[in-house]
């Protein structure tokens, strides 16, 4: 079995489901389409403004040519949230290049067009993240984040 079946298993894409909610709370209380319904396109990963990310916790998908190729997790709440993230791909170190995807992210960066999913700006978003990065990979299947 792997990777993504378990995910599969675990968060299973709800999209024949839009009545599953992601959280009790009605600002978070969304189910799996709606939240799709929410990512905005910030441009190229290489030159994005990504100041207005600053306390924002959520998701961001990378695609080359409409296709996902990755889906990752800003959880940082109170240390620089999604622009923080996402900015650690464009540095020259290797902050965001310890895993094979962060490199594979790196090498693409001219190429890749960025959409972010701003989930919130609390405790309780960090939580409600977490659960749909599951979710969304499970939905997208993107190549680079089988990459080990």
């Amino acid at each position: 079995m792997g990777l993504f079946d378990i995910i599969k298993q675990l968060a299973p894409d709800l999209s024949s489901d839009n009545n599953e909610r992601s959280h009790g709370n009605s600002r978070y209380n969304k189910s799996i389409d709606e939240w799709d319904n929410e990512w905005r396109c910030i441009g190229k990963l290489v030159s994005a403004d990504l100041s207005s990310l600053n306390h924002s916790v959520g998701l961001y998908r990378h695609t080359i040519g409409g296709e996902t190729m990755y889906v990752g997790r800003a959880l940082e709440l109170h240390n620089g949230g999604l622009r923080k993230r996402l900015s650690d791909y464009r540095r020259q170190s290797n902050s965001a290049r310890t895993h094979t995807s962060g490199r594979t992210v790196n090498e693409h960066l001219n190429d890749i067009v960025t959409y972010v999913l701003v989930v919130g700006d609390d405790e309780e978003a960090v939580e409600v993240t977490r659960k749909l990065e599951m979710r969304f990979i499970a939905r997208y299947n993107p190549p680079w984040n089988k990459i080990r």
